[in-house]
């Protein structure tokens, strides 16, 4: 399981009665001052985690599995720049991802 604050954070033993997090980003885009707004899985690829900052910025990691995942900026993928409100990954093919914000629906293939 995910979560994003500042930072994301996975558990990989959330069913116990006592899970455990580990912080799995630091300083994305350079800041750590802005909240994740989306967290999104890949149903393809359970390596591929996004997250999406209220700000605007997107971020892609392609071992989010890994004791230190590495995590790159795909912000300049984005089709508009307005927040982005939730977060859908292709149940078929890993590197595509369905957005939406205040104005509509999008589709990005990385």
């Amino acid at each position: 399981m995910f979560i994003g604050y500042k930072n994301i954070w996975r558990s990989n033993n959330i069913k116990d009665s006592a899970p455990t997090w580990t912080q799995i980003s630091n300083n994305l885009a350079g800041s750590n001052s802005t909240d994740m707004a989306v967290v999104e899985n890949s149903p393809v690829n359970t390596n591929i985690l996004y997250a999406a900052r209220s700000d605007n910025k997107l971020f892609r990691s392609e071992n989010c599995m890994d004791v230190s995942p590495v995590w790159v900026d795909i912000t300049s993928h984005l089709p508009v720049s307005e927040p982005i409100t939730d977060l859908e990954a292709s149940p078929s093919d890993q590197n595509t991802i369905y957005m939406t914000t205040n104005t509509g629906v999008f589709q990005i293939h990385r």
